[in-house]
C-alpha cells in the first residue's frame, strides 16, 4: 500500500513518520511481541528518524502557541512530555533503550496528531 498526502507542506510529526518509518516501527513492535532479537541497523535508523520527527513536531507545535483556540495548559503539557522524551533519548545508549524511545515517540505523536 502506498501512502500519499494531499498537501505535503502541512505535515505534522506523525504524518512524517508514517511515510518514512511505518514499516520499521511495525517490525520493531513485531519483534517485541514475539521476543525476537532486534535488527540493530533498523533500530538505529528508525531511532534517528523518530528523533527528527519529534523535533519537527515541536516546530509544528509553535504554530499553536499563540493561536486563539489553543489552551496554554495543553501546549505546556505537550512541551513537558516532549522535554522528558528528549531527556530520556539522550541516555538511550543501548538497543533496548532506543526501542523504548521509539515506542514513546510513536505513541506520543499518535496521541498528538
Amino acid at each position: 500500500m502506498d501512502y500519499k498526502y494531499h498537501d505535503g507542506t502541512k505535515r505534522a510529526g506523525w504524518d512524517h513518520l508514517y511515510e518514512d518509518c511505518f514499516e520499521g516501527i511495525n517490525q520493531i513492535i513485531h519483534e517485541n511481541i514475539k521476543g525476537l532479537p532486534h535488527d540493530t541497523m533498523l533500530v538505529n535508523a528508525i531511532f534517528k528518524k523518530m528523533l527528527r520527527a519529534l523535533n519537527e513536531a515541536s516546530e509544528k507545535m509553535k504554530e499553536f502557541e499563540n493561536h486563539p483556540d489553543a489552551k496554554p495548559r495543553w501546549t505546556d503539557s505537550w512541551y513537558s512530555t516532549f522535554k522528558n522524551i528528549i531527556k530520556y533519548s539522550e541516555s538511550a545508549d543501548t538497543l533496548n533503550k532506543k526501542v523504548i524511545t521509539i515506542n514513546m515517540i510513536d505513541e506520543f505523536l499518535r496521541s498528538t496528531f
